[in-house]
């Protein structure tokens, strides 16, 4: 992975087209890189996670191409290249596994559900609400990382009592379990089979959060 974090890092510096049209060819090395690492995640999590299993690396991997139209960061590429194994594909809203890759020391990786749609919102808080201490214990689970609450409420969606022994869970808006992960670790030869013991550990948690994106698109 060292190769895509050089070139993240240039391109951090060069964020331009002219600098990106002559480090074409640069870039298509990563992205063969990005591809084959998506592909050794897949084989790797889909020992796990058997819902994984069909995917393929296009299902999973994201364009460098930002959207400018509606923000005021006008620079054409992200800095960042993200890969999300989720069932049916990164555009299919599962909770699912993520590896982030960016220069400067800034990889991460998350499992989770992050920006639901309002129903399937309404539906994971519902299975909080039901079945608190399981989802505790899969947090619990997920050893070493944070649920990022960045985002989270200040006051409890209506109809939940600050008496709830889950009330501060119920605030947030997304469930998304993250952990830094030091870049230098991502250049040892093991370093996906390691990601892919990490990810093993918020499968729970990824069940809990499915099975509430199911029970939503049922109703």
């Amino acid at each position: 992975m060292e190769q895509i974090i050089t070139f993240l890092s240039q391109l951090n510096d060069n964020n331009n087209r002219e600098w990106f049209a002559a480090h074409r060819d640069q870039y298509r090395q990563v992205q063969q890189l990005t591809n084959h690492i998506a592909a050794e995640l897949i084989a790797q999590v889909s020992l796990f996670d058997g819902d994984i299993a069909p995917l393929a690396p296009a299902d999973c991997t994201y364009r460098i191409y930002r959207d400018t139209r509606f923000s005021s960061d006008k620079t054409p590429y992200k800095n960042h290249i993200g890969i999300y194994l989720c069932r049916g594909g990164k555009n299919s809203g599962y909770a699912g596994y993520y590896l982030h890759l960016e220069a400067d020391n800034k990889c991460i990786i998350a499992a989770g559900l992050y920006c639901p749609e309002a129903k399937v919102l309404k539906s994971v808080r519902e299975e909080i609400d039901t079945n608190g201490a399981r989802f505790i214990e899969a947090l619990n689970a997920a050893e070493g990382f944070a649920l990022d609450g960045s985002d989270r409420l200040k006051r409890l969606p209506k109809g939940y009592s600050q008496e709830n022994p889950y009330a501060e869970y119920l605030k947030y808006k997304h469930f998304t379990p993250m952990k830094h992960i030091e870049q230098g670790e991502l250049f040892d030869s093991d370093s996906i089979a390691r990601v892919a013991k990490e990810f093993e550990k918020c499968k729970p948690l990824n069940d809990i959060l499915n099975r509430a994106v199911n029970f939503a698109r049922e109703m």
